[in-house]
């Protein structure tokens, strides 16, 4: 028998990696070695209520305060954009989607933990945040709502008060019709309810950016761990209202980014017209604690599903009525990752008919994004654990 040698390139090829030596010995190129000598700290000031209305007082002595460069409220950014939700699901019937863009910094209301309300530039990031402290804040708490499965009862506390419920949409996939006449003819249903919970993704190296302006071309180079630099190039540029050929962007070694990475923050824009005005490089390093508060969050969904079987455990039909948080504000993907999940709810499984729908909702919490598969491990998941679960009902193997 002839043997056959795994080909140079393609499945069951040997990989050779380039990196490792380099990283393992400390020479990796990360945001944070990249920050110039002459560049200056920000610091962003975070609500630390779910839930507040806010005013901002005399920013004098903060501005006053040793090594202070500027402090920023929303007043001194007006011309900035949220940032731009770009991937969206399709609503039942095509009715428009509660559109809510994370904004660069609040206006009066902050809606989850670590929503930002200022913005500081100092010489050392320890002044920065001494200044920070100088800030009077008025926050009054306001009731809030974090679980998703609470987010549509009658008296859950609104996210958007203008638009009097917490749904932003609801989307379906797959035939109802088919599905209920499944499952009235099935001799058993399998049922359950699959909470798939929030995640932080906790990469190596936290968010940094380092934003660099060149005055006499006006332009940008920003240095940001990302996974992907032109979507993030653009995004920036939208949020800025400038045009995308004004910005660069680089990315040496990411340090983790798990989807978390590929979305435009608020830091990001912030740092850039600090560069400009100020006329010096300008960095924000983010550090643990910042990325559990403010980066996008995984998951976070509720499914009641259930399969409608024949006698022999043939699976003649399926339901899902799934609850999706999207957290406070709508993340660049976040309305689409539910929906990419339920393109594959039925997994790889023989399923007659199938019916899908989910009540996509605001919460005050960090906005839910890309993480892991972006909706597939939860499509997955939820399949997987009602297979055993119609096992268990037919008294069969799983």
């Amino acid at each position: 028998m002839t043997e056959l040698a795994p080909p140079k390139f393609g499945m069951g090829a040997p990989i050779r990696r380039l990196e490792d030596a380099r990283l393992i010995t400390g020479h990796g190129r990360y945001t944070a070695d990249e920050v110039p000598e002459n560049a200056l700290a920000a610091y962003v000031v975070r609500s630390p209520f779910a839930h507040a209305r806010f005013s901002v007082g005399d920013l004098g002595p903060a501005r006053s305060a040793p090594g202070v460069h500027l402090v920023w409220t929303v007043d001194d950014i007006s011309e900035m954009k949220g940032l731009p939700v770009i991937g969206k699901g399709r609503a039942i019937g095509g009715a428009p989607i509660v559109d809510r863009e994370i904004p660069v910094l609040c206006d009066t209301v902050a809606r989850y933990v670590g929503d930002g309300v200022a913005f500081v530039v100092a010489d050392s990031l320890d002044l920065a945040k001494s200044a920070a402290e100088l800030i009077d804040v008025d926050y009054e708490a306001l009731p809030a709502v974090v679980k998703c499965e609470d987010a549509l009862k009658a008296d859950a506390p609104k996210v958007w008060d203008d638009e009097g419920q917490n749904l932003s949409f609801e989307c379906e996939r797959g035939d109802k019709v088919a599905a209920d006449e499944a499952f009235a003819r099935a001799d058993k249903v399998a049922s359950l309810r699959i909470v798939n919970n929030r995640l932080v993704c906790n990469y190596m190296e936290p968010r940094a950016v380092v934003a660099v302006y060149d005055s006499a071309a006006d332009k940008w180079t920003l240095t940001l761990g990302s996974q992907g630099v032109h979507d993030m190039r653009d995004n920036i540029a939208d949020a800025m209202d400038v045009d995308k050929n004004k910005i660069r962007v680089l990315t040496f070694d990411v340090g983790g980014g798990f989807g978390t990475k590929a979305f435009s923050y608020r830091e990001y824009p912030l740092c850039a017209k600090a560069a400009k005005v100020l006329g010096r490089p300008v960095a924000w390093i983010c550090d643990r604690t910042e990325h559990f508060l403010t980066d996008a969050h995984g998951r976070d969904n509720v499914a009641d599903a259930a399969f409608a079987l024949d006698k022999d455990g043939r699976i003649l039909g399926m339901k899902v009525d799934l609850t999706a948080n999207m957290g406070a504000y709508l993340s660049q993907f976040g309305p689409f990752i539910p929906w990419l999940g339920m393109s594959m709810t039925t997994g790889v499984y023989d399923v007659q008919a199938a019916y899908i729908r989910c009540d996509n909702v605001f919460t005050h919490t960090v906005p839910v994004d890309a993480y892991r598969g972006a909706g597939r491990p939860e499509a997955a998941y939820l399949v997987e654990r009602l297979a055993d679960e119609a096992a268990r009902v037919c008294g069969l193997s799983p």
